[in-house]
């Protein structure tokens, strides 16, 4: 997913004949809406996704690149994320963070918008842009502006007896 940016669904639909090893690219699919139209788009095999997907080429017999334990489809979302985060002692993450890491990556080191947009697949430049969470060093020391302005928690946020932080003037209902 770091290498070709996609959605999740996409990764599961993807199968051995959406990929072309001469040109070096791969077919991606979506049907954002139930019943909608499927959108296509190809994205090119960086070296690093080359390699991997040769060699795991000439070991799989299987239709689907990722397919479920039964060799088809994968219907569901897989589950093993949560674990595996775990398992490194990361905090969890979801699949779109990946998507969301690989374009901010590539923006960071001045990739074009435009071949961002591509890569993601969205029709709209906007859309491309919300996934571009910039961290640099001026909203890094902007953010530490803040740090010693009070202690907020103490002051302005109580425990509830529902166990809800909130404001001891904020009342439900």
């Amino acid at each position: 997913m770091k290498n070709t940016m996609c959605r999740i669904g996409a990764s599961r639909n993807a199968t051995w004949s959406d990929v072309n090893f001469e040109e070096r690219w791969v077919m991606l699919k979506t049907r954002k809406k139930r019943g909608g139209s499927e959108r296509r788009w190809k994205v090119p095999l960086n070296s690093e996704l080359m390699k991997v997907l040769t060699e795991f080429r000439q070991q799989s017999t299987f239709e689907y690149i990722f397919p479920n334990k039964h060799h088809d489809h994968q219907r569901q979302y897989p589950r093993y994320l949560p674990a595996l985060c775990k398992k490194a002692g990361v905090r969890p993450f979801t699949f779109y963070c990946i998507r969301h890491f690989a374009a901010t990556v590539a923006a960071n080191r001045n990739a074009p918008l435009t071949a961002i947009q591509t890569i993601l697949g969205h029709e709209d430049i906007a859309t491309t842009s919300i996934y571009l969470q910039s961290l640099d060093e001026t909203v890094r020391s902007t953010a530490e502006l803040l740090v010693g302005q009070g202690d907020f928690l103490k002051k302005v946020l109580t425990r509830s007896r529902s166990g809800l932080i909130r404001h001891p003037s904020f009342k439900l209902g």
